[in-house]
């Protein structure tokens, strides 16, 4: 299996080198610099690209919008005229850490002989199936620039989409955290006064009051037990995803929810519309750019009802007759889908599309607020009536205690 090593070498002017290659061992490496008439100095094996991953992980927006970056860059520098080889050299002076070190290893891959979509297949952790074979298709059919221009847009896209989700539930989301907070203070301080108080006079708490006892009692005796099973539990429930028929069930369910299911269904739609039309209008056929585009939806349920839709357009069906078989894509996308088929005009009708929907994500994530806002009333009504009715009954039953005394 091959292994990354970083080398440094000279050539015989004493020019110094250094880079990163994918090899099976050191001798591989020592080979190919010999090759390139170059006198290693170097050669170790890599060892921070699983602290590179994890960083990864870490910044999903950064590395989100340093991919959309690396892209416009790429871009740019190719309708220059830059070689792909020289552009990811360039890349790689200019961008921080990260994708300083992937630009690097793109460009040791293409050295090695690599097609540009192999070696950006080798990440698929940056980049996606969709990216992927966009590259591939603009490979074969010289049309590079086009296609990375639309990589980038799609991406701007998708990271404003997310943004704009963000923004319209922090405000939720800082309640029920502020809340919750509350809660815990409650059960932490102010209720065991009370159960001490009434253990004193051998009086009986009300029932709402010795369920937040039992909860502070939970916590404060049993917290590493609870810790450890929050521990085992993130592993079961990455498991748990990773099922195909609960991981549908779930993104059914998404789909279903009040407010969040149809702007989700939206988003959908909008990223379906994107990426096909970034694919076919790369010179991808219609069925394969559905094959590619299913994957990256990011919901297994549409996903199901992309790939039907291919093999329906595959068995001679039209979108419009088989409008039933995809409850979740709206008959306005359908219809103008079908009428770029006929039209031949897919790739500006898919635009269209995104355009639509892009616009009715924008107003119902401003809208968000409000619309979530009597959910979020009741949440808090419910929370706060609870709260009160284990503080403020103690204090009506205390005329109970003193009375016989």
């Amino acid at each position: 299996m091959p292994v990354e090593f970083t080398y440094k070498a000279r050539d015989l002017n004493g020019a110094a080198y250094s880079g990163v290659l994918r090899m099976e061992s050191a001798d591989a490496v020592r080979d190919f610099l010999a090759e390139k008439k170059l006198i290693p100095v170097a050669i170790n094996i890599k060892t921070n690209s699983l602290w590179i991953r994890l960083r990864l992980i870490l910044s999903k927006k950064t590395s989100h919008e340093e991919l959309i970056l690396f892209t416009r860059k790429m871009n740019a520098l190719y309708k220059a005229g830059i070689p792909i080889t020289g552009s990811l050299g360039i890349i790689a002076d200019q961008q921080d850490e990260y994708f300083a070190d992937v630009a690097s290893k793109l460009r040791s891959d293409l050295e090695q002989g690599y097609s540009f979509s192999d070696a950006v297949a080798q990440h698929p952790e940056i980049f996606g199936d969709t990216y992927v074979n966009a590259i591939k298709i603009a490979e074969q059919s010289g049309r590079l620039d086009i296609v990375l221009d639309k990589l980038a847009t799609t991406l701007e896209r998708d990271l404003e989409t997310r943004e704009q989700i963000k923004t319209a539930i922090r405000y939720p989301i800082m309640v029920v955290i502020m809340v919750t907070l509350a809660f815990f203070a409650l059960v932490t301080f102010v209720v065991p006064k009370f159960a001490a108080f009434y253990d004193k006079y051998n009086a009986q708490l009300p029932l709402p009051t010795r369920v937040l006892i039992q909860i502070n009692h939970l916590i404060t005796h049993y917290w590493p037990v609870l810790l450890v099973m929050v521990f085992l539990a993130i592993p079961g429930v990455i498991r748990l995803f990773r099922v195909k028929q609960f991981r549908r069930w779930f993104d059914g369910f998404l789909l279903k929810l009040p407010v969040f299911g149809k702007l989700l269904n939206k988003i959908y739609i909008s990223r379906f519309s994107h990426l096909l039309g970034v694919t076919f209008g790369s010179g991808a056929p219609l069925l394969a750019g559905l094959d590619t585009v299913k994957s990256a939806v990011g919901n297994t349920v549409i996903e199901s009802e992309i790939d039907l839709m291919r093999q329906q357009i595959q068995q001679g069906n039209t979108v419009a007759n088989i409008r039933h078989l995809l409850p979740h894509f709206p008959n306005l996308a359908l219809s103008m889908i079908q009428v770029g088929l006929e039209s031949g005009s897919l790739e500006y009708m898919l635009q269209q599309v995104s355009s639509f929907f892009d616009r009715e994500i924008d107003y119902t994530t401003k809208r968000l607020l409000s619309l979530i806002e009597p959910f979020l009333i009741l949440f808090l009504g419910a929370v706060v009536l609870c709260l009160a009715l284990a503080i403020f009954l103690p204090m009506w039953n205390l005329i109970q205690i003193f009375h016989p005394h």
